[in-house]
Parts: structure tokens; C-alpha cells; sequence
């Protein structure tokens, strides 16, 4: 069977980058427009195979260009939406109403068999609200230009690669502590980005037509619950402030006028209404797509994420020392990381240990060979230096001495004790401090 064409809008977001697995491992192609294909394009195609994955570099408001492009398409599916307004383009009105719009009447022109478009949950909801109205707009374009579009309306979609757990994990981990708008009672049903595009999937490969379907995830837990569970995560404790609503006005028209702010006065708005299904139309549990990844279970997971990517930085910076023993323990342990980690927390723990007694030992070393070089001269062999560097860790006086990685000298341990067993003949003794009750009697070394 002929390899269907997809033809995708959104393409380098974190659902579109997931998508375009999705569609190219099954044997669908795929057309991603971009609006900037030097900044975005190395994302886009390191996603799917060569052969199944077409990049075009467009301005999405250019619709001569964009209609080349429907000549060739089975199917479309429109990604773009935006959470604040930046610029005279980037408005509300234009990516949510104006934009679905245009695809749509292009769908109905050139007889693409779908067009599905990712809209938002809750709009319903929340009259008083910007977002929502552009996106209730764009929805009622859409279904009056080509009423076979299916429309999806996800709640927040989450992943390691989102914008939303991770900005939170990360003010969590810097702010001693975080405001709480109107209690943080407002509900989700977040969804893991896999499980939305399982179903968007599964939407274009049962050719599901005319439907608007909510997308949600197997929980509802309020703004606090995840930020309490973020915390856990991270391993921190904050205190969460309820803001008065007039305090919390002042700061988000505050932070909106940062070019990416943290708040805006209509995302506040938003945070009057739940974000849960509304019981009105079919969930995607309910055609035959229920999402099976659980909030706590997916953030858990980051911490694997998290320590690769640490232990990978960890590992340049040893091979660029050269701790080559040290950087071979750490290959042995990123391997058991990707065959996956059950503890991840005793294995960070254990790792951390057996790193700080490897990478000490190893500096150790680094220095008696050095010390080597310098006392044999630089035409030693290396039979020569690993016999220096076996007789210099036999020798009585380097117990009493450590090297000093700083500047490479011995320097004498300042407090260094024997512990020696009463009764053993170690010939006469100096005076010592002796407690009979425990059975040992401490000496110093620099008396001894």
C-alpha cells in the first residue's frame, strides 16, 4: 500500500517531534513546515529516517507557498498554538483563529481526507479569557470550512521536554518559595506527550472524521498536588504561598512584560477553571485510546534523564583530566542507566561513593606519577616509572605523608593517629592517652 503524506505545522515542538516518530515508524511521510529551517531544521530531521521526512522552510501566514504544498497531502495536521502574545504577528488571533482557517479552506480545496487540529481543553469554560476565545474561534472556522476535521482538545502535556514540569522544577529548585494562585485548587488531567500522540495516531490511522475529542490523562490533581509531587522529585522543600488575587494581578501584569514572561494576566484568567474533561464530548479513553502513563510514575523516569545527562557532562570532565579508571566506571554505570534504573536513588548514591574514592585514588596516582617523571627524568621508560610509583606506595614514609594535588608536594598529615591493639608487642611505646574500657590505646603517629 501507497505510503500516505503528512503534512505537519508545529513540526519542532515537543508533540510534533514525537508525532513524527510515531507517523514515520509506521510507515507514513511526512512534510514539516518551519518557520526558521536553519534554527529548527537539525531537530525536525534527526526525527524520522531519510526518505520519509520532507522539511520546508515557510512563513505560515504565506499561503502562495503553504498551497504548494496540499497537492500532494492526505493528510493535515496543525500543531501551532501559543500561550502569550509576542509581536505584531504572534497574536492570539492570528495562530488560533486566522491560521486554522486558512489550513481549512486549503483542506477543502484540494480534498485532503483529514485535517486534525490540536486545540485546547476547558475553552469552554472560560469566557473572560483571550486564549480561549481565539481557540473557540478557530474551532467554529474550522468546522464551518471542512466539517470533516477532528478537532482534539488536550489538557497540559507533559514530558522531560516540556515547558511546563520542567519551568516548574526549575523556579522550585531556585525560589525559597512559590506563590499559589487562587489556593493552586485548580484541577488537571495532565497527559504524557506519548499517550496524545497514540491518539492522534490513532485518530489518522482509523480515519476518525468530525469529532472533537478531549485528551486526558489517567489523573486529576490540582496546581498544589504537582507541585508537590515536582518537589519530591527534586528533593527540596518549599514553602507554597497563597497569593491574595489582587497581589497575584500586580505580578503577572509584572512578568508580562518580560519577552517570555512566567505569567500573564490571561493565563491568570485560566487559572480560574479546571482543566478536566468537561463530559460533553468522547475522551480519548473513550474511542479506544486510554492513556496508560501516570503522572507520578513518567516525573519519576526524569530522574534517569537527569542523571545521564549529568553523568554524561561528568564524564567529559573527566576525560579531559584524564581520569581514564574513573571515566570506565562511569561507562559501566551509563549502561546500566540505559538498560534502566530500578533504584535510581541508591545508584546515584552508591555512584557517588565509589566515584569519590576512585577520583581521588586516581589524582593520587597522577601525582606519584608525575613526581616519577620528575625524579627519573623524562627519558624513563614506563617500566621504569610504575616500578618508582609500587616502590613509593611501599615505603614506610609515604603513610605519613599525602600528596597535595594543589602544588604537587608532600606535605606532612597534620593529625595522623595509630590505632593499635592493647597487648600487641610493638616494643617500647611512647606515652599515649589509653581508655581500658574500649581496648585501644591511641598514640600519634608524629610521637611514634
Amino acid at each position: 500500500m501507497k505510503a500516505k503524506n503528512c503534512l505537519i505545522f508545529g513540526g519542532s515542538g515537543q508533540i510534533g517531534r514525537h508525532l513524527i516518530r510515531k507517523l514515520t515508524k509506521n510507515n507514513y511521510k511526512v512534510t514539516v513546515v518551519t518557520r526558521n529551517l536553519h534554527q529548527k531544521g537539525y531537530a525536525i530531521k534527526t526525527q524520522a529516517n531519510a526518505g520519509y521526512i520532507d522539511i520546508v522552510e515557510a512563513n505560515i501566514f504565506d499561503e502562495k507557498k503553504i498551497r504548494k504544498l496540499f497537492s500532494q497531502t492526505d493528510i493535515c495536521i496543525n500543531l501551532i498554538g501559543i500561550l502569550y502574545e509576542s509581536g505584531k504577528g504572534n497574536t492570539f488571533k492570528n495562530i488560533h483563529s486566522i491560521f486554522p482557517s486558512i489550513l481549512s479552506k486549503l483542506c477543502k480545496e484540494y480534498k485532503v481526507q483529514q485535517f486534525i487540529h490540536l486545540s485546547a481543553l476547558g475553552i469552554n469554560n472560560a469566557p473572560d479569557s483571550e486564549y480561549a476565545k481565539s481557540k473557540l474561534d478557530g474551532e467554529l472556522n474550522i468546522q464551518k470550512n471542512f466539517p470533516l476535521a477532528t478537532i482534539l482538545r488536550p489538557s497540559v502535556v507533559y514530558s522531560v521536554d516540556d515547558n511546563f514540569t520542567t519551568s516548574f522544577m526549575t523556579l522550585l529548585s531556585r525560589l525559597p518559595f512559590f506563590p499559589l494562585y487562587y489556593n493552586g485548587s485548580t484541577k488537571f488531567a495532565p497527559i504524557h506527550c506519548s499517550d496524545l500522540t497514540d491518539t492522534i495516531y490513532h485518530v489518522v490511522s482509523k480515519n476518525i472524521y468530525s469529532k472533537i475529542i478531549e485528551c486526558v490523562g489517567p489523573d486529576i490533581l490540582s496546581l498544589k498536588e504537582i507541585l508537590k509531587k515536582l518537589l519530591h522529585l527534586i528533593d527540596k522543600k518549599r514553602l507554597l504561598v497563597p497569593l491574595p488575587l489582587f497581589v497575584a494581578t500586580m505580578s503577572a501584569k509584572f512578568f508580562q512584560l518580560f519577552p517570555k514572561p512566567l505569567l500573564t494576566i490571561d493565563q491568570l484568567t485560566l487559572l480560574k477553571y479546571d482543566n478536566v474533561p468537561s463530559g460533553k464530548y468522547q475522551t480519548n479513553a473513550d474511542i479506544g485510546v486510554p492513556s496508560t502513563r501516570v503522572f507520578d510514575n513518567e516525573v519519576e523516569k526524569y530522574k534517569t534523564i537527569i542523571y545521564h545527562q549529568e553523568y554524561c557532562q561528568r564524564k567529559k570532565d573527566l576525560t579531559e583530566q584524564g581520569t581514564e579508571s574513573t571515566v570506565a566506571f562511569m561507562d559501566q554505570q551509563l549502561n546500566i542507566v540505559n538498560d534502566g534504573v530500578v533504584d535510581i536513588n541508591s545508584l546515584i548514591e552508591q555512584d557517588n561513593a565509589i566515584l569519590e574514592n576512585n577520583y581521588k585514588q586516581e589524582l593520587i596516582d597522577n601525582d606519584i606519577t608525575t613526581l616519577a617523571k620528575e625524579k627519573l627524568g623524562a627519558d624513563a621508560t614506563e617500566k621504569e616509572i610504575e616500578t618508582f610509583k609500587e616502590d613509593y606506595k611501599q615505603n614506610e614514609m609515604s603513610e605519613n605523608y599525602i600528596i597535595s594535588e594543589q602544588f604537587n608536594m608532600q606535605q606532612p598529615k597534620e593529625d595522623s593517629f595509630e590505632i593499635l591493639e592493647v597487648g600487641d608487642d610493638y616494643g617500647e611505646m611512647p606515652q599515649g592517652t589509653e581508655n581500658e574500657g574500649d581496648g585501644i590505646t591511641v598514640y600519634s603517629q608524629n610521637e611514634w
